[in-house]
């Protein structure tokens, strides 16, 4: 199977596709130039399981595309790409990649966290990250014990440094994300000298006095920028 008719494409956006992950992977790696990539997949949808006879990785998945400058893709691709788990790192760099945009994303799940640092050691270059939390209202996990995973595995990421982080923006943050998202943002505002704004957009359901401690907590937070824009929103 060949997509030679992509040689020359920088911009390719899929949406719930209806196809098989070997076919996908081979798709992407047939675009070599490509520079732009948005990959959505409906995690209730997902792939035609029926057409794939092996188990892929997300190390198979982000090989594909090394050239790449913007991506926008979802949480829920790791559990499609789930053989071997969650990778520390990629093997090659993706020294290309500026900007990454992550839907639905969650720290209420086991690879979350361990999934946003993956993508942050393996793109030293990322000048800006955007994540939309999910409001994990079907999610049954203790939020306190979830929390305190993701503040000791933080702990334990003193090998990170985003020299060429600029912008962190989080959308919809509510309920049972919040804690272990500001103490994500925390951690990114600690470990990125060259940071400039912060952002966080609160879900419409929050309650009225969430603005108000969330900016007091990331204001008194420890920045290695010495100036940090810190916005905090009602989502409109």
């Amino acid at each position: 199977m060949t997509f030679n008719v992509f040689d020359s494409l920088t911009n390719l956006y899929l949406r719930d596709v209806n196809t098989s992950k070997k076919t996908l992977l081979h798709l992407i790696s047939s675009c070599p130039l490509l520079k732009s990539l948005t990959l959505m997949i409906d995690a209730s949808q997902g792939f035609d399981e029926s057409l794939d006879f092996e188990e892929y990785s997300l190390t198979n998945l982000f090989e594909c595309f090394p050239t790449i400058e913007n991506l926008s893709t979802c949480f829920s691709i790791t559990e499609y790409f789930d053989k071997d788990g969650v990778p520390h790192v990629l093997p090659t760099s993706l020294i290309y990649l500026k900007y990454v945009y992550i839907d639905e994303m969650s720290f209420m799940y086991e690879y979350g966290l361990p999934f946003l640092l993956f993508l942050i050691r393996s793109s030293p270059n990322m000048e800006k990250l955007k994540l939309r939390v999910n409001a994990d209202r079907y999610c049954h996990k203790d939020p306190i014990l979830q929390s305190q995973k993701c503040s000791s595995t933080l702990k334990g990421c003193s090998d990170i440094l985003l020299e060429h982080l600029k912008v962190i923006e989080i959308s919809d943050l509510w309920n049972k994300n919040t804690k272990p998202t500001l103490d994500f943002v925390k951690f990114i505002m600690s470990k990125s000298p060259a940071l400039k704004k912060v952002r966080i957009s609160l879900h419409k359901g929050g309650h009225r006095d969430d603005k108000l401690q969330i900016s007091e907590v990331l204001l008194s937070s420890q920045s290695a920028s010495p100036m940090v824009d810190i916005i905090v929103e009602n989502d409109i």
